[in-house]
């Protein structure tokens, strides 16, 4: 058997390719991490790590989080607010450059090596060999993880994750946030009436708040002017430190991501989820399953990832293909929504007891169904009584 430079090499610095990378690396085996860009560096992300993505931490962020909420301010297109305060933190807010280069020090501390401002260009195979190429250097390796974001190079150069949808967020950092917001400590305010299918988000930061806007629709014209509205109407464009633009997997559908050696993981692989728009947990979750799959693949002395595919399909893809009916009848029914848990404020704690981990929305989803068709149900009696 020919002679490899590494067992494997991870594509991308993000949470799945360093929690990946430090999990192998811990087992013994030789791994090099590509990231394109010098770290700590900065990533557009409302950086909001659940307490059940928490769990999935391999190591205490605490470090490196910023704010621990336990509140949030619901409004409907900057109206009819809620206030809904839970038992405990239930979202954990981080800057991404801090989170990403604590995560990859750890792979760094469990044996994996890191080669920053490499940026991948080719992948290629021949027979059992997967070759990496930058723009300076040629790897080998048995296998490779695709960590490498929504535009994945590894997933189009070896053609997986074909047919993957996006979803177009931007986000500024801002030095303050509506007075409102910053009555309540701990709090992070989403308005999903401010943007047509999708939400705005304001996250404190410590020093500073991301105010954000995603929509799920591929019209997105119109998400920078609902954004500079927002901003505008509690004067905080003179206050904006920095805005960018980025894109996200909306993940649900059915997608190839792994082919002999070759996996993707995370956001590459779509794995996304198509309601709120949270990844982190899946990445962390998606790198603990290719690492545990390369590391049986090594004992068994094959080389086929075709069991992680099978492993994402059977513990990720029904949650997340659930969360896109939940996409269909949440944004699809907003006002309804906002009237229910303001009416009924134990269907919020119930969601925020899944973003906990506590409850699953396989449970919630069949009861927020049956109210929904209920109450049209009333609706159109109501209506044909006068």
């Amino acid at each position: 058997m020919l002679k490899v430079d590494y067992d494997v090499i991870v594509v991308g610095a993000g949470p799945s390719g360093s929690t990946a990378a430090a999990r192998l690396a811990a087992a013994g085996l030789s791994v090099l991490i590509l990231e394109r860009y010098p770290l700590p560096r900065y990533k557009t992300c409302g950086g909001g790590i659940t307490r059940r993505a928490l769990q999935k931490m391999p190591i205490d962020i605490s470090s490196v989080v910023r704010e621990s909420i336990d509140t949030v301010v619901a409004q409907n297109d900057g109206e009819k607010t809620q206030i809904f305060t839970h038992k405990r933190p239930f979202m954990f807010l981080v800057m991404r450059d801090e989170l990403d280069f604590l995560l990859t020090q750890h792979a760094v501390n469990c044996g994996a090596n890191l080669q920053t401002d490499e940026s991948v260009i080719d992948v290629t195979t021949e027979e059992d060999i997967i070759y990496v190429a930058t723009r300076t250097k040629r790897f080998s390796c048995r296998f490779l993880l695709g960590a490498d974001g929504v535009n994945s190079l590894v997933a189009r150069k070896t053609d997986l994750s074909l047919g993957k949808q996006k979803i177009l967020a931007l986000e500024y950092e801002v030095k303050r946030a509506p007075t409102f917001v910053e009555k309540h400590s701990h709090s992070i305010l989403i308005d999903y009436g401010a943007v047509p299918h999708g939400y705005l988000w304001v996250f404190p930061k410590r020093d500073h708040f991301s105010i954000g806007v995603g929509s799920f629709t591929p019209n997105t014209a119109d998400l920078q002017r609902c954004l500079k509205v927002f901003l505008s109407s509690h004067d905080l464009l003179k206050d904006v430190l920095q805005a960018r633009g980025h894109h996200l997997s909306f993940g649900g559908a059915p997608l190839q991501i792994a082919r002999g050696g070759v996996a993707l993981i995370g956001d590459a692989a779509g794995l996304v989820e198509p309601f709120g728009g949270e990844g982190i947990y899946y990445a962390l979750y998606s790198g603990e399953l290719a690492a545990a799959q390369v590391i049986k693949q090594t004992q068994n002395g094959t080389y086929d990832m075709q069991s992680y595919q099978d492993e994402v399909d059977r513990l990720i893809m029904p949650e997340l293909s659930l969360l896109s009916k939940v996409n269909g009848v949440f944004y699809g029914n907003i006002n309804f929504i906002h009237s229910l848990i303001t009416r009924y404020p134990q269907f919020m704690y119930k969601g925020l007891e899944i973003l906990e981990g506590e409850k699953s929305y396989s449970k919630v989803y069949p009861v927020l169904n049956r109210v929904l068709h209920v109450s049209r149900g009333i609706h159109s009696i109501s209506h044909y009584f006068g």
